[in-house]
């Protein structure tokens, strides 16, 4: 199928839709449930999805609770897996609708795993004239990040054409985190000609952007100021169209590496981006089953971001 179109809505936007396929994550942190508890479910199909890892630390078990009593069906799988979202797409029952309409909470999700539904509908054929995805991001209370683990992955996201703008420069494009070493960690591993760095600025709570200058200082005080952008956390039309412009004047001589470090709504722009321009290329770093835990606190109103995937002959491409 062809990305047709993406954009922020309204919050009320997820009360307005006629969802048929609600999935939800039942991690460790006490905003795992949030989005569940707040929406009115009605007969669409409730999956959950349960990290096979860790399964008894912090709120847990109390998350796999609340899913219960939500009457969410569970689904277990490794957090550093892709998912089989074709075996999500077969638990609703048997329709002849001609549009799919899905909310996806990506809160508490790891990467591997959002990237499962951008990657199977735009590369998978299906009998909807057109899929219409919800993502739905809760911003958190801060909490201090953790000592940093030790770094173990810094590779290209599970699709792609990676590799194919070989022989050109590469330019390092990052959306900064808070947590210390990642961005220096992949800076040293492709070696770039030239590096670029997004941070949320503003972000909600102000201590977020501190913390982010503060455990990324050396690099960001090593780039020119027009190689740094801030971008608005709660506008991701402004972050789509800054990073978006970047990358089209870069792609012009450079091979791109999206990184995506940080955070989640920044990281699900550049997946998108890297279907709309599958020269992007887009990676990852992590420490593998090492990976830190939190506890975070839900705060604010959610984050919507609609897309669109359809049959372009049936409805013609809208301008993203």
């Amino acid at each position: 199928m062809d990305l047709l179109n993406s954009k922020q809505v309204s919050f009320d936007q997820v009360y307005s839709s006629d969802i048929d396929l609600v999935i939800g994550v039942s991690g460790y942190e006490k905003r795992s449930p949030y989005l569940m508890e707040r929406i009115k479910l009605g007969s669409e199909t409730k999956l959950v999805l349960a990290f096979e890892e860790r399964m008894k630390e912090l709120n847990r078990p109390e998350n796999d609770r609340i899913f219960r009593e939500l009457g969410f069906r569970t689904i277990t799988v490794s957090g550093n897996r892709a998912l089989d979202v074709g075996k999500l797409i077969a638990c609703i029952p048997q329709t002849n609708k001609k549009v799919l309409r899905i909310l996806v909470d990506y809160s508490c999700m790891t990467k591997p795993w959002y990237a499962s539904f951008i990657e199977y509908f735009s590369f998978n054929s299906l009998p909807f004239q057109k899929v219409h995805i919800l993502f739905s991001y809760t911003q958190s209370a801060y909490v201090e990040p953790k000592k940093p683990k030790p770094l173990r992955v810094a590779e290209p996201m599970g699709y792609g054409s990676h590799g194919i703008m070989a022989g050109k420069s590469i330019a390092l494009v990052m959306g900064l985190g808070y947590e210390k070493d990642r961005a220096e960690f992949l800076r040293r591993a492709v070696n770039p000609e030239e590096t670029y760095c997004f941070y949320a600025d503003p972000a909600g709570d102000n201590r977020f952007v501190e913390k982010v200058y503060i455990n990324n200082f050396k690099l960001i005080d090593s780039l020119h100021k027009s190689h740094v952008f801030p971008y608005p956390m709660e506008d991701m039309k402004k972050a789509d169209r800054i990073l978006t412009d970047l990358c089209l004047d870069l792609r012009l001589k450079h091979r791109i590496i999206l990184a995506p470090l940080g955070p989640k709504p920044f990281a699900l722009l550049s997946m998108l981006i890297g279907i709309r321009y599958p020269d992007v290329e887009i990676w990852r770093v992590g420490a593998g089953l090492l990976e830190n835990v939190y506890d975070r606190i839900p705060r604010g109103e959610p984050l919507v971001y609609s897309v669109e995937f359809g049959h372009d002959e049936d409805y013609g491409r809208t301008p993203i």
